[in-house]
């Protein structure tokens, strides 16, 4: 029930058996995870699947509906290049959430067939992976502009900028760790709900985000200095060590450095040497919003679960 189902292809197979045809999964994957997904959509009049001698795949499944069907007898839905061997041999073809490359060769090699578009992930789920509930923390680089008092437009500009790249590394090191630690979110029973693991977002997506947001914020931070540079570097690290840890003591203890991050970063960037009072208030404050974050989350500014 947590698989990413495109629901207008759905629509379309429900129509299509409502007029009469029938409908057949074939799939690669093992006959147990098949009938599982079939009886969970109760669309299918049967299953074809992969067993331990058979791995139903490209050419095989292509014979296997052949065999079943006639050559040219059945149309045929997939979405990536072990499917070509089966269009090749199908009545009909429809292109269900491919790629574009794909895309392009279907519709060179078969003209009249039927595309039916990935769903884009919803707004929500792409600001969850990127933990945008993480972003407001990089605000704390301009505290120290606001304790220092009025600067020139450079001094803003520097504090603002400080804040950006803070955030782009955050948002970058959200989506590395949610990637790195798939194969274990897709088997806990809360993580698995989470974009990524649910596959709402399939993961080669989920790069080309990553590697903007990493850009974002190191291209630009030598700017304000080598120092700002290895803040920008650890606050990545500490985003993604403290978004996989939910034990209660390391996991404040992270958020407090995670924290004090942007709070340095605003210090380099504008130039600010604080005084030992001030610095220890800044430390209170970081060590305060850590633990009223309560266990498990990753930030002290954001509440929502998705952010862990």
């Amino acid at each position: 029930s947590r698989l990413p189902w495109n629901e207008p292809f759905l629509e379309r197979l429900r129509s299509e058996r409502a007029h009469g045809r029938r409908i057949f999964l074939a799939s690669a994957s093992t006959r147990t995870q098949v009938e599982a997904v079939a009886q969970h959509l109760g669309l299918f009049d049967g299953v074809y699947a992969s067993d331990d001698t058979v791995n139903l795949k490209s050419g095989a499944k292509a014979a296997a509906l052949v065999q079943d069907f006639g050559e040219g007898g059945f149309d045929y839905a997939g979405n990536s290049s072990a499917d070509l061997a089966v269009w090749q041999r199908a009545g009909g073809v429809v292109a269900v959430n491919a790629g574009a490359a794909l895309l392009r060769r279907v519709v060179r090699q078969w003209p009249r067939a039927v595309v039916v578009p990935a769903v884009p992930p919803a707004v929500p789920d792409r600001l969850s992976i990127a933990g945008a509930g993480l972003w407001p923390a990089a605000l704390l680089a301009g505290l120290p502009l606001v304790v220092v008092g009025p600067a020139d437009l450079g001094g803003v500009l520097r504090a603002a900028a400080a804040a950006l790249m803070l955030a782009s590394s955050m948002a970058g090191a959200s989506i590395l760790a949610e990637l790195v630690a798939l194969g274990r979110d897709r088997r806990d029973p809360v993580r698995r709900s989470r974009p990524l693991a649910a596959g709402r977002i399939p993961p080669p997506r989920a790069i080309l985000p990553m590697l903007g947001a990493f850009v974002l914020a190191f291209l630009p931070a030598p700017w304000l200095g080598l120092s700002f540079l290895g803040v920008v570097l650890a606050e990545a690290g500490l985003t993604v060590a403290a978004k996989r840890t939910n034990g209660p003591t390391t996991g404040w203890v992270l958020r407090a450095l995670w924290l004090a991050g942007p709070i340095l970063g605003g210090c380099l960037a504008i130039g600010f040497v604080p005084a030992p009072p001030w610095l220890g208030v800044a430390l209170a404050l970081c060590i305060t919003l850590a633990v009223r974050a309560g266990p498990g989350q990753a930030g002290a500014i954001s509440r929502r679960r998705d952010s862990v």
